[in-house]
């Protein structure tokens, strides 16, 4: 039997036992915070170092000038002169912390009004918000990875397989200029691994049959990514 009495118990247990975890994490009310600090932080620093190592000409070269194709010699001008080092590095940090927590914001209140179909549900929005926290942590394998290969490649290596190792686009080897790659750079290993841990966790909270519970969390990423490949 699993024992699980502080946070990081939890967060070392939920790879390989994350029922366990879910139906601990259901009478613990402040353990998010782990989590939370963990997701934001190892991400964002793997953002920050591959910017701040990367060749700036390189980069320019391969991802910065072919995405700006089309547009005159004046403009293309004036967008590369707010390209810089810099302003990708905070965008890095800025999808990762502000685009984080938006993500588990709308998909916490999505689950805290979805879950209501269970009417022995007492569990509310912030409990669902610190739940998502808890199936984000998938991320930090792919952070892991992408801190390796920081640590022993050289400094001309595309963002993707950096960023987004376990993306579809990455493993698929897809090129920039095809139009499937935003798409398939979206979706990962790690995205099929959350999604697990969410219905693991609504399976734990609830008394929703199991149908039903895949149909809840399911549904968002149905939506989000049927609407994207139609706009392909």
């Amino acid at each position: 039997m699993t024992t699980i009495s502080t946070a990081l118990q939890a967060v070392s247990a939920i790879w390989l036992h994350p029922a366990a975890v879910f139906t601990e994490l259901k009478q613990r009310k402040h353990w998010s915070w782990l989590p939370f600090l963990l997701v934001m932080m190892l991400p964002a620093l793997v953002g920050a170092l591959y910017f701040d190592r990367v060749d700036w000409s390189w980069y320019q070269q391969n991802f910065v000038l072919p995405a700006l194709q089309g547009l005159t010699p004046a403009d293309k001008e004036i967008a590369l002169e707010f390209s810089s080092r810099a302003t990708y590095l905070w965008s890095s940090l800025s999808s990762v912390l502000i685009g984080g927590i938006l993500v588990a914001a709308c998909y916490g209140f999505y689950l805290s009004k979805m879950t209501q179909l269970d009417e022995e549900n007492i569990q509310g929005f912030g409990d669902w918000f610190g739940l998502c926290w808890w199936t984000f942590l998938p991320t930090l394998v792919a952070s892991a990875i992408g801190l390796l290969l920081l640590l022993i490649g050289d400094n001309q290596q595309s963002p993707n397989m950096v960023l987004a190792p376990l993306s579809i686009a990455n493993l698929l080897q897809l090129s920039t200029e095809q139009p499937w790659f935003n798409l398939a750079s979206s979706v990962s290993l790690t995205t099929l691994w959350t999604a697990l841990l969410q219905y693991k966790g609504v399976r734990a909270w609830t008394t929703l049959k199991p149908l039903i519970s895949w149909v809840i969390v399911l549904t968002p990423y149905v939506v989000l990514f049927g609407i994207w490949a139609a706009l392909v």
